[in-house]
């Protein structure tokens, strides 16, 4: 039930409580307002400082970042991981090498000797044998550059010694 006074006791009127009582909810309004802002803009503060570093929010509120590659030491990793392969040759007391390179495919002869010969001739038919087999491996373990390889034509590469 209202009551009436003329507010000379404690000023509590009815018209008075009502007054304070909407004073207080604007100013809550207004601090939670103030405070949803601030969180916004530590959000969008925190989201900027995350894209910069590559990690983006998403809706949900949950990170997703992307882990490090972890990769094997040199000495448990296997060899044949490489992108070339190297394969020293003996003939006829003569040493060279043979490189395939499985990146861009190609077989290459690494020879000290300055021979005049034809290439042909000088190797005779090791590079395309040892392309051929090494090839067949490729495909044993489906390897992408396998059929590449069995195209590839060998081919001296010309250093100065």
């Amino acid at each position: 039930m209202p009551s009436f006074s003329l507010g000379l006791g404690l000023g509590l009127t009815q018209e008075f409580q009502e007054m304070k009582a909407v004073k207080t909810n604007k100013r809550r309004k207004k601090e939670k307002m103030k405070n949803l802002m601030k969180k916004k803009v530590m959000i969008q503060k925190k989201q900027n400082d995350n894209n910069i570093l590559g990690i983006e929010d998403h809706l949900e509120g949950k990170r997703d970042v992307e882990k490090r590659l972890k990769k094997p030491s040199l000495k448990v990793s296997s060899p044949y991981n490489q992108k070339e392969v190297f394969f020293p040759v003996h003939k006829k007391n003569h040493f060279y090498i043979i490189c395939i390179n499985l990146e861009e495919p190609a077989v290459d002869v690494i020879d000290n000797r300055n021979s005049v010969a034809k290439f042909s001739r000088a190797y005779r038919d090791a590079p395309n044998e040892l392309k051929i087999l090494f090839s067949r491996y490729l495909m044993r373990v489906n390897h992408k550059s396998a059929l590449i390889m069995e195209g590839v034509e060998p081919e001296r590469v010309n250093m100065n010694w």
